[in-house]
């Protein structure tokens, strides 16, 4: 009886042992699991920290690619202006005075912002351009009746109606000058071509006209008007100022003729 009770014990004993080990080994694999949580946590916030620096990388090239858009706007215009001098017909004087005025314009990074909005007229559309955006009211073209500021360079504030599906084929760009007397230029491309804005074929070319600007000047004086009917249909201040919108329309229009090959 004393040797099974012996036995028993040493039994008992066997199975403590192997508990006790199974425990360490237990401990072992939590203490393993909590150094992996760990490590695991501290890679999470090293990738949200390098996320964080990414987004502030991002942000300062889009700053500087703004930035940079005047610049090369700049040297364009330069280029454009120096190759004027191959033109026949223009004289030196003119074309340096052409030069320096588009060299002059080109260096202006972007126009100050509105502080009233400018209504356009168009063939089939109306156009509101307020700075930002551009109110475009057109049956041809439902989707564009809210377009985004895209850039701003020499020739103006640049509205582009981007291609938002893959089955787009056209698109069309409204260039709005600076000068708030001058015309709009909208352009229709078909974008089959490629993605990128230089690939799309231009399809067309048309113009909006502002009340009380170059183009309504000139258009009344060529039909007959009067400066002093300009004057009081526009509400201008005096004949004089009347006589500059019609100046300043024939001598752009003159410049278009020089320039046009």
């Amino acid at each position: 009886m004393a040797a099974r009770c012996n036995a028993l014990t040493a039994r008992c004993n066997a199975l403590t042992a192997r508990c006790d080990a199974l425990t360490a080994w237990c401990n072992a694999l939590t203490a393993r699991c909590k150094a992996l949580t760990a490590r695991c946590k501290a890679l999470t916030a090293r990738c949200k920290a390098l996320t964080a620096r990414c987004k502030a990388l991002a942000a300062r090239c889009k700053a500087l690619a703004a930035r940079c858009r005047p610049i090369g706007a700049a040297v364009s215009a330069l280029a454009a202006a120096c190759a004027m001098l191959d033109r026949p017909g223009m004289t030196l004087t003119a074309t340096r005075a052409i030069a320096l005025a588009t060299l002059v314009t080109g260096c202006a990074a972007r126009a100050p912002a509105l502080q009233h909005p400018v209504g356009y007229v168009c063939e089939e559309a109306s156009l509101v351009d307020d700075g930002q955006h551009l109110a475009v009211t057109d049956a041809r073209d439902p989707a564009a009746s809210r377009v985004q500021l895209g850039w701003s360079d020499d020739a103006g504030r640049h509205y582009v109606h981007w291609p938002t599906a893959v089955t787009d084929a056209q698109s069309t760009e409204y260039v709005v000058p600076h000068d708030r007397r001058a015309d709009v230029i909208v352009r229709r491309y078909d974008t089959r071509p490629g993605t990128s804005k230089q690939d799309w074929l231009l399809l067309h070319t048309s113009a909006c006209t502002p009340r009380g600007g170059y183009t309504d000047a000139l258009t009344r004086f060529a039909g007959g008007a009067t400066l002093e009917d300009i004057r009081q249909a526009l509400l201008l201040a005096d004949v004089a100022a009347a006589r500059a919108l019609v100046h300043d329309a024939m001598l752009a229009l003159q410049r278009r003729y020089a320039m046009d090959d």
